[in-house]
């Protein structure tokens, strides 16, 4: 259903005249049909059906790890003096780019890159040693986030490389343990999502850096605020034309358009409301299908790797 459509049917129940159009109408009664859709939009969009929300809104995202580029096999060797938040000696300091993690000699865990010159890095954070020669990697540890999202899907964090599932998010007691103590964090990756400290936009951190080559795909599943889509299957997360369509289906738009019109009227809506949450209920109930009640203890539960499925000999080959 169009966006256009949905204001006329409900207009239509409502014995009010039907406009022509919707975006860009003047007439006070339209502006507030369109505030009441898009009101409409957003709360049955954030109410989510059975399975982490709903499933015309469930998207999966990918992105991979950046390391620094430089240095031999993405490995630089430069000094620290202790109490310096300057790093020194690099033969070459491309690929380092502000606002990347290091990882290696005297540093602490969290330590960021502050200003890049030819030979030296200075960071967030002084080094607790003078050394000489010393390993160094840097990389990316802010990622943004999908341009749509609306909220994660929890529990589907993975690293593809390592097939191992991120740790996360963690708490902000985690993450300065993690960045201001002496804690090593091992192989696993731990995130949180926090402002990129830049843009003010939300973004996904990682601990540890990535390895001098590490450019694992990491992957994990959200939930989109694109409640509809243009004529030409564009999501939007806010209606911009008479054709736009809606992602539901008809009858949750249209009823609730009307028992909103007639709450902010000041008129009984309880009959129109109780339509409307039964429309919700059976959208809920149909959405992304249902698994199977099993009748006996057997039946439990996904199986994934049991007696049934590994062969006697050959495991792993």
């Amino acid at each position: 259903m169009t966006l256009l459509s949905a204001v006329q049917e409900a207009c239509g129940e409502l014995a009010l005249s039907q406009p022509t159009s919707v975006i860009g109408n003047t007439d006070p009664q339209v502006i507030q049909l369109l505030s009441l859709a898009t009101r409409e939009a957003k709360e049955f969009s954030a109410h989510g059906g059975q399975w982490s929300g709903w499933p015309e809104l469930r998207k999966e995202y990918t992105f991979n790890l950046v390391p620094a580029s430089g240095g031999s096999s993405g490995v630089y060797v430069g000094n620290t003096t202790n109490g310096s938040k300057i790093l020194t000696g690099f033969a070459s300091t491309t690929g380092i780019l502000v606002g990347y993690g290091v990882s290696g000699g005297s540093i602490l865990t969290g330590a960021i890159v502050t200003a890049v010159g030819a030979s030296t890095v200075t960071l967030n954070t002084p080094a607790n040693a003078t050394s000489t020669g010393l390993n160094f990697s840097f990389g990316q540890i802010t990622y943004a986030l999908p341009t749509d999202i609306q909220m994660f899907i929890t529990a589907t964090y993975w690293d593809r490389n390592f097939r191992w599932q991120m740790l996360g998010p963690i708490s902000a007691q985690e993450w300065q343990t993690i960045v201001s103590g002496i804690c090593p964090v091992g192989p696993r990756i731990r995130f949180r999502v926090m402002s990129d400290g830049t843009t003010g936009a939300d973004a996904l951190w990682i601990q540890p850096p990535p390895g001098p080559t590490q450019t694992d795909t990491i992957a994990y599943e959200y939930i989109s605020k694109n409640f509809c889509n243009s004529a030409l299957l564009v999501g939007q997360s806010a209606w911009t034309a008479d054709t736009d369509l809606y992602l539901w289906p008809d009858d949750t738009l249209v009823l609730g358009i009307i028992w909103r019109f007639k709450r902010a009227k000041g008129l009984d809506y309880g009959a129109e409301l109780d339509m409307y949450n039964r429309a919700v209920d059976r959208q809920i109930a149909r959405s992304g299908g249902n698994r199977q009640l099993p009748m006996n203890a057997h039946g439990n539960g996904l199986r994934l790797l049991n007696s049934s499925n590994v062969p006697d000999t050959g495991y792993g080959t």
